[in-house]
């Protein structure tokens, strides 16, 4: 198996999708692109460090404090940044959802875009380092694409 099927490359397609959206409406739209993080997170756990992610709450925050102590040393720091990112992912997606379901405002959702740009980076980053090129550019196009929606409204 190739190391770039790791991550499925037609994922980043949610969002370019999502940022063809904000250009198209002229805003931000009311979904932000959670699954894009969901599934990222479950095929890199899965595919890349064999750890299955079965949630986002609590349990399974502190279950990727306890891997990240475990692959301290022995992986990468953009590896260890990418363990990290989902502890906060963890938080960020529960406040959006808080705030979709429950509430009015977009504190979170513009948290969220900010943590958006911040994860792709790092996957990026990741990418690079580990010479998955189909996954780089597809990070580094779906940013480029987000900035430039975000920078247009």
């Amino acid at each position: 198996m190739s190391l770039d099927a790791v991550i499925a490359p037609t994922l980043f397609d949610s969002i370019n999708d999502y940022s063809r959206a904000i250009v198209r409406d002229k805003g931000i739209p009311d979904d932000p692109p959670l699954t894009f993080c969901d599934n990222f997170y479950l095929q890199f756990f899965q595919n890349r460090l064999g750890h299955e992610i079965t949630g986002y709450g609590k349990q399974s925050k502190e279950s990727a404090v306890r891997l990240r102590d475990e692959v301290t040393g022995k992986e990468s720091q953009v590896v260890l940044l990418l363990i990290t990112s989902f502890e906060r992912y963890c938080d960020v997606r529960y406040d959006v959802f808080s705030e979709t379901y429950g509430g009015e405002g977009t504190e979170a959702t513009g948290i969220f875009l900010d943590y958006l740009q911040l994860l792709l980076e790092r996957i990026s980053a990741w990418a690079a380092a580990e010479k998955l090129a189909v996954i780089q550019q597809s990070s580094d196009s779906s940013l480029t694409e987000l900035k430039a929606a975000l920078k247009a409204i």
